[in-house]
């Protein structure tokens, strides 16, 4: 084993360059990020979900309407296959704090306890279980109000 110098120091909580996280759209599009095509792949892929399932419509903006901002925030997800870059649109985002009002993005959850008692199900019936990810799965809320948001970067409005 190789000795260390009396001045040599280890940096455990070194964030490769490959693992870093960009906190707007224009540092994951267009500074010297290495994965800038794998977040812009999810920036459209984000893009084209919320067209698919007609989340929203471009609009003039009415008169006296007060506009909602938008922020896309950016994660790196593990996965058996490798990292996969995740791009979310959240409204009103601008407002948000990044470790005080989010650090993560939130969904209804199911409780541990029905997890069980389906997975107890399962077992005494011989079933077999899978898993699998609804990538937009948000996107199919109802929402009841209009609301009118400000067209975020990387939207070409016409």
């Amino acid at each position: 084993m190789a000795k260390m110098q009396a001045n040599t120091y280890i940096c455990a909580n070194k964030v490769s360059e490959l693992e870093y996280v960009p906190e707007t759209y224009s540092a994951a599009i267009y500074l010297n990020n290495v994965n800038a095509k794998k977040w812009k792949q999810s920036i459209e892929d984000e893009l084209r979900a919320h067209e698919e399932n007609k989340t929203w419509s471009l609009i003039e903006k009415p008169k006296g309407v007060q506009l909602i901002d938008c922020k896309w925030v950016f994660r790196i997800k593990d996965d058996p296959s490798g990292p996969v870059f995740k791009a979310r649109l959240c409204a009103k985002g601008c407002g948000q704090k990044r470790g005080i009002d989010y650090t993560e993005v939130y969904f209804p959850t199911v409780r541990y306890d029905s997890i069980r008692v389906l997975l107890s199900e399962a077992v005494q019936h011989g079933l077999e279980i899978s898993q699998f990810d609804v990538k937009t799965a948000f996107l199919y809320g109802d929402v009841k109000e209009d609301l009118h948001m400000k067209p975020s970067e990387g939207l070409t409005v016409e």
